[in-house]
């Protein structure tokens, strides 16, 4: 039985193997000879034949190389994907059938419903905030969208504002007090 965090295993020789274990959607680790080196899936190279290879090259293994199994590969892809998705869900309106799953991206809405997807901005028509809803399965030109997006949303753009405005600020020398000489 294998460690919850095993990716696969490493055949160095006929009787020593050493294994590949995740740190987290994006890095794993293979420990050997008293090292741990911290690999990253965009190290990960196909080759002519399409096979996954890293080098191993800084582990001093006597193997320079290994193939990493295709299907730990799109397991670990599909990992991120499915982490992308809880990140960017606004809300979810089961109220339609399929139902619709606002995400916020890259500063715009993007929309889902079932295989369709459409990625505006939100726009206000008759007071009430709106997006085009070109290539979903309504009758209308536009969605009206539910006060739980426009809150969400509205609430990521403001922080995310608000980080542009503190990564501006500094701090500047006002003058040196007059009592104990300390700069200001």
């Amino acid at each position: 039985m294998g460690l919850s965090n095993e990716l696969f295993t490493i055949k160095i020789s006929q009787n020593t193997a050493t294994l590949a274990l995740a740190i987290n959607a994006e890095q794993f680790y293979i420990a050997a000879n008293q090292r741990r080196v911290v690999f990253t899936d965009s190290e990960i190279k196909a080759d002519a034949d399409g096979k996954y290879i890293i080098d191993l090259s800084q582990l001093g293994l006597g193997i320079k190389e290994t193939e990493v199994p295709k299907g730990v590969m799109e397991i670990r892809e599909k990992a991120r994907r499915d982490r992308d998705f809880r990140e960017n869900l606004i809300y979810i309106d089961r109220s339609t059938t399929p139902s619709i799953h606002f995400f916020f991206e890259e500063g715009k809405l993007r929309v889902l419903q079932g295989e369709n997807q459409i990625v505006g901005e939100v726009e206000t028509l008759y007071g009430k905030p709106v997006i085009k809803s070109e290539g979903l399965e309504f009758e209308h030109s536009y969605i009206v969208l539910p006060a739980e997006v426009v809150k969400k949303f509205e609430d990521i753009l403001r922080k995310k504002e608000l980080k542009k405005v503190i990564s501006k600020l500094t701090l500047l020398m006002a003058g040196r007090s007059l009592l104990d000489e300390k700069v200001y």
